[in-house]
């Protein structure tokens, strides 16, 4: 194994052990991002759930609002700049112990994805209609809430 990924699955295991002994009241962010064709950006983390296709996203830094969060972390991420920006809905998730309260945004970008490898291993967009088998079930229920214009639970 790839000792960068080595350590990235690491400190994923310190933190969830250390979420679920603190709880703490965690910030983070998820992007929803479409190219001009209406396909969906999807990523591969290096750790964690690394078989499933996630939304990009991250925590929001100490006096950053959450927009310019997501569209720092779809930079970082996946090297794509983030247009049209709008929020979708905040969620409330606790199945890692932290409730971590994530805000959800949708974007447009012309960027195609570039990764370093290190912390995400794959980006790619996919047609709404041929999304992959590995999406995260989380992918899927805000893709339904965008569908639907907004969310119709806070729960992740």
């Amino acid at each position: 194994m790839n000792p960068i990924h080595l350590a990235y699955r690491l400190a994923q295991h310190i933190r969830l052990l250390y979420w679920r002994v603190a709880k703490p009241e965690v910030y983070g962010v998820k992007m929803l991002a479409f190219n001009d064709a209406d396909d969906l950006l999807l990523i591969h983390h290096s750790y964690g759930r690394s078989e499933l296709f996630m939304l990009p996203g991250g925590g929001i830094e100490s006096g950053e609002e959450p927009a310019q969060a997501a569209i720092r972390e779809l930079a970082e991420e996946t090297g794509c700049r983030a247009r049209d920006v709008q929020f979708l809905g905040q969620y409330l998730g606790t199945a890692t112990g932290a409730r971590n309260h994530v805000h959800v945004f949708t974007a447009r970008t012309s960027d195609a994805p570039r990764i370093d490898g290190r912390e995400i291993t794959e980006a790619r967009f996919f047609a709404l209609d041929a999304l992959p088998d590995t999406a995260a079930p989380s992918v899927l229920r805000r893709l339904a809430d965008w569908r639907r214009g907004g969310p119709t639970s806070s729960d992740w």
